[in-house]
């Protein structure tokens, strides 16, 4: 028995030093591995773990010394953590405070294929980058000039992998620094979009002494960029990136978009900063707040967007200048933003909006042969066809010779009114109104012969009304198209049929304004052509009319658990003491008798009981004294 609990205990005891001893190494020992064709080594005297992935994934056999691991090195030009599959979680690792590695590739060589890219060989220009976890900060260094045409560029895989699976995407919540060191010279662009912008948020950009090129580095920081002084190209403002002489603005943080600007910058041209290359030019007015895009033929510089960029949050109007014919739209997918005004010159043709469009109100050059505007929307020049309305519109009437409404035409609308589709409409092309919003009311008339398919196949729909002759459209449609009194205006709450809405608002050109009418010499109050009974609220004071339409007045009248008293113009008297039946009562600002309270009036206080009357020479409910004139006495 003794031998065996003796044995139990040793057993207990060895257990004890493995668990202890899991995830740990000796100092001064080195361990490696390889498997499925990477290489690691674990060097316990600095903590270093040295992964060299060769052709193959590793499988995480280091593992079992995780706790020794502080600096984690990268060879083989891997920044994909995705190789590293679940062996690259940050949590497996509590000690770690530095992973970095270099990347290195050749250029293209044009007499290949495109792919094809020659192998890197010494003396080629090589990435460095690191995260210090400690400083939270993400560092690129380089060797030669990486960041030029030929080098990484948007086929490359340092973009590719350095997207949504880069190895610091794992460490995106500890890092909140980029730092561009003094190897580096440019931030390039993929797609003209800057590397890490959408897979990253960098609190702080530092920018190193040798940054020459700025196109990539717009957009980049949330809060402020940081310029070292020696940097003979760049410098930073109020948070802000600008050139060394602060005449352009480079980058602005996105998190504080409306820093106050360097005042040099208004020195140039008057208020107005320009760029652009290859025929395609680029002109903003502070002052004006405009951005004037000019040239002939297609507009498409294809990383311009992110030059005039930072400038965005000060502007309000577009220009597209004579000359230009239609603009590449790819180009502004993530520029062209936030105008209320778009400003179409004589010779545009084309127009792709469905990613681009002004918040309020689109205008045309009166010689343009192709387009014309209508109630802010934009029309072929004939109005025959709606080709795009305004995001931001509350309301829209539709030029009465339309016959079309185009692709995407209401596509993002924010409209808070009816719309009504004239008569006269023969066709609904695809996609019309994707996107437009469900609380939205749109009413069709019975003159289409043509709903494209798929223009209700995608979400955020409006809700469509149209009458029982309507087959096409609830064929096409397949929805109620009903009048539901509850979602409709105001102003048309009294139309039955849909014939009767378009009678109302003379083929949806006019929403007709309730108004006020005297008859016998009795006053009614019309909303949409139909009297109104009961009580309304009009002008903020309440109304009340009998069940014939009559407005009542000089009266006190007894509503929804309120006392209203009505003047002789029929208004709920408002803000006032009425003296009524030998009594003083106090009608609050809604128009309804204050009761159980205390009114404060002219720096004095009085108290009106359950029925309304105002208390005089007694005490109140809660103890207090008021004199013969009501007023409390102190």
């Amino acid at each position: 028995m003794k031998s065996f609990l003796k044995l139990a205990v040793t057993v207990f005891a060895l257990c004890c030093v493995v668990c202890l001893s899991l995830g740990t190494v000796s100092a001064g020992e080195k361990y490696r591995g390889v498997q499925n064709g990477c290489l690691w080594e674990l060097d316990a005297a600095t903590g270093t773990l040295t992964i060299d992935f060769g052709e193959g994934a590793p499988r995480g056999d280091w593992l079992p010394y995780q706790n020794s691991v502080k600096h984690m090195v990268l060879l083989n030009d891997e920044v994909n953590s995705g190789y590293l599959n679940n062996y690259f979680d940050p949590e497996l690792y509590p000690n770690l405070e530095t992973v970095s590695g270099t990347w290195h590739h050749g250029a293209y060589e044009p007499s290949l294929r495109e792919d094809y890219i020659k192998p890197w060989k010494k003396g080629d220009p090589e990435v460095l980058w690191k995260i210090d976890l400690k400083a939270g900060t993400l560092s690129f260094d380089a060797k030669g000039n990486p960041f030029v045409p030929g080098y990484f560029s948007d086929e490359c895989d340092f973009f590719e992998h350095s997207g949504s699976t880069g190895v610091w995407v794992n460490f995106k919540n500890k890092i909140h620094t980029l730092v561009l060191c003094d190897g580096i010279t440019s931030w390039p662009s993929s797609i003209d979009v800057p590397l890490l912008m959408y897979t990253m948020e960098f609190d702080t950009v530092k920018v190193g002494k040798n940054v020459k090129a700025f196109d990539g580095l717009a957009y980049m920081a949330k809060t402020k960029y940081v310029v070292d002084s020696a940097n003979p190209n760049l410098a930073a403002y109020n948070g802000a990136l600008y050139t060394k002489d602060y005449k352009t603005l480079v980058g602005l943080p996105y998190g504080n978009p409306k820093v106050q600007l360097h005042p040099k910058i208004k020195q140039m041209g008057n208020g107005t900063l320009r760029g652009g290359y290859n025929g395609s030019q680029w002109e903003i007015d502070l002052d004006a707040k405009t951005l004037t895009l000019s040239g002939k033929g297609t507009w498409g510089l294809f990383n311009i967007g992110w030059l005039f960029q930072p400038y965005l949050p000060y502007l309000n109007r577009l220009v597209i200048a004579d000359g230009v014919e239609n603009l590449y739209s790819d180009v502004f997918f993530y520029s062209l933003k936030g105008f209320d005004t778009f400003v179409l010159g004589k010779s545009m043709k084309s127009f792709e909006h469905s990613t681009w469009l002004p918040k309020k109100e689109f205008k045309v050059d009166p010689q343009n042969p192709n387009f014309s505007v209508y109630d802010g929307a934009l029309y072929t020049k004939d109005y025959s066809k709606l080709i795009a309305v305004p995001t931001k519109k509350a309301s829209l009437k539709i030029h009465p010779d339309t016959k079309t409404i185009g692709t995407r035409a209401f596509e993002d609308t924010a409209l808070t009114s009816i719309v009504i589709i004239p008569e006269g409409v023969t066709k609904i092309e695809i996609f019309a109104f994707t996107w437009m919003g469900t609380s939205n009311l749109v009413v069709l008339p019975d003159t289409l012969t043509s709903i494209e398919n798929q223009s209700d196949r995608h979400p955020a729909l409006p809700k469509f009304i149209f009458s029982d002759k309507n087959k096409l459209a609830a064929e096409q449609l397949g929805v109620n198209g009903k009048i539901q009194a509850n979602l409709m205006p105001d102003s048309l709450k009294g139309a039955q049929t849909v014939s009767e809405i378009y009678k109302i608002t003379q083929n949806g050109q006019h929403l007709p304004e309730a108004q006020w009418k005297t008859e016998n010499g009795k006053k009614y109050y019309y909303v949409n052509g139909v009297k109104a009974t009961g009580h309304i609220r009009i002008g903020g004071k309440a109304y009340f009319f009998d069940q014939n339409g009559v407005m009542e007045h000089s009266k006190w009248k007894y509503y929804n658990g309120n006392w209203y008293y009505l003047n002789s113009y029929g208004a709920g008297v408002v803000k006032i003491w009425l003296l009524s039946g030998g009594k003083w009562y106090f009608m609050q600002a809604d128009g309804t008798m204050a009761t159980s309270k205390w009114i404060q009036w002219y720096n004095k206080w009085y108290y009106v009981g359950a029925d309304g009357a105002m208390y005089a020479n007694r005490k109140t409910p809660d103890g207090y004294w008021v004199n013969k004139n009501g007023a409390w006495v102190s």
